[in-house]
């Protein structure tokens, strides 16, 4: 991640907390007890990705997350 200018935790908050609280639901996006369990399971490997669609500038890259199983208010709703 430091290679695309972000640390790792950075990421991490702006794809959960940071985003939960941009859509006006602060409830979300953070995991503590009573609250929604929302939870994603990352696999951070090996994987080349081109960033170019998505940055002004262009960009590929040799690693990236990968979802394996997400949750959502407990119950499994996607698996890969």
């Amino acid at each position: 991640c430091r290679e695309y200018g972000m640390f790792e935790i950075d990421v991490l908050r702006a794809v959960t907390s940071n985003a939960a609280k941009a859509l006006g639901k602060p409830e979300l996006g953070s995991i503590k007890i009573g609250g929604i369990a929302d939870i994603a399971v990352l696999n951070y490997e090996d994987s080349p990705f081109d960033f170019t669609p998505l940055t002004p500038f262009g960009a590929k890259g040799t690693k990236q997350y990968k979802c394996y199983l997400t949750l959502s208010d407990g119950q499994i709703v996607w698996r890969r």
